[in-house]
């Protein structure tokens, strides 16, 4: 589809000049973000690479905690997290219960089917 000037659709030539705009600085938006996201990415890897070094030294010299300053202090802390649910292990734990592998894997067939799919619409730039 062609938005340029010359096409052959009548529409008021603001519209096009506000849609030609709103397309430059879109882009000029997306390129930032991109390249704020490489410096980030970046910076990321860094600290957590500073991170593991801290971690290792404080557990070896036994501290749970650094002063770095008057008010603030680096806490050594250990936190639990949840592995998401895989398929497999769902359908285990049902045939374990239902003692019935069919009934299981209608179980687990309908469970996955049953999910909400959400859709969004977003515009994105790639190269042609």
């Amino acid at each position: 589809m062609n938005y340029d000037s010359d096409s052959s659709q009548t529409q008021p030539s603001e519209t096009i000049v506000d849609f030609k705009a709103a397309v430059t600085e879109w882009i000029r938006i997306s390129e930032e973000i991109s390249r704020l996201q490489k410096e980030t990415r970046t910076k990321r890897h860094r600290m957590n690479h500073l991170g593991t070094f801290i971690m290792t030294f404080m557990k070896q010299n036994n501290k749970e905690f650094c002063n770095i300053g008057d008010e603030n202090a680096l806490v050594l802390k250990s936190r639990k997290s949840t592995t998401g649910l895989k398929k497999d292990n769902v359908l285990k734990v049902l045939e374990s219960y239902l003692r019935n592998e069919e009934m299981a894997k209608k179980c687990i067939t309908e469970i996955y089917n049953t999910r909400t799919t959400k859709e969004k619409d977003i515009i994105q730039m790639k190269a042609i």
